[in-house]
């Protein structure tokens, strides 16, 4: 992990909108990264969403976090990259 957080040049989260669903709470976000992948100068954004749940004391009791990693970040990987175009392909 250190590994990883010493090549983030930057990294910031917008909070875009939330709502609420009897005990679930969703956090809608955008994340933009600044880094450096395999010597290659990386800039990428993702979205994501993060769902909540309190107890009676208004303490995390759940958390979870659903985010698209690859257009933010895999498709910047050499190998990885070049299956997930390929994957993402348009079929004609």
């Amino acid at each position: 992990f250190r590994s990883t957080a010493n090549r983030v040049n930057q990294n910031t989260v917008s909070f875009k909108d939330f709502s609420i669903s009897g005990d679930n709470y969703y956090l809608r976000w955008e994340m933009y990264i600044d880094t450096d992948v395999m010597g290659k100068k990386v800039q990428a954004t993702s979205i994501g969403m993060s769902q909540f749940r309190f107890n009676e004391e208004k303490k995390v009791i759940f958390h979870q976090d659903f985010w698209d990693n690859n257009e933010g970040l895999l498709k910047h990987f050499p190998v990885v990259g070049r299956i997930l175009k390929f994957i993402n392909r348009p079929i004609t």
